[in-house]
């Protein structure tokens, strides 16, 4: 299911709040930079569900190809699952 949404608003301190829609779901989150990040492999933020309080993905930043801005690409799972 492939999933866009443009609804984020950037806050203080380099985070992004919004909303995740989805067929039968609607969840706000807040995407936040991961400041201990080790290595270029790590995901450069980190989704958290305002409601529930737990990480729901994750996500990395890159330049946009077509427009030359940067973007973040965001991948929804569980933590640690591979």
């Amino acid at each position: 299911m492939a999933i866009a949404s443009d609804r984020f608003t950037a806050k203080p301190g380099g985070t992004m709040e919004g909303v995740f829609v989805a067929v039968r779901a609607s969840i706000p989150i807040a995407v936040i930079p991961n400041t201990g990040k080790p290595c270029a492999a790590v995901p450069g933020s980190r989704g958290i569900g305002k409601r529930m309080g737990f990480e729901i993905g994750a996500g990395w930043t890159s330049l946009s190809q077509r427009s030359h801005k940067e973007k973040t690409s965001f991948k929804l799972g569980a933590p640690g699952s591979a």
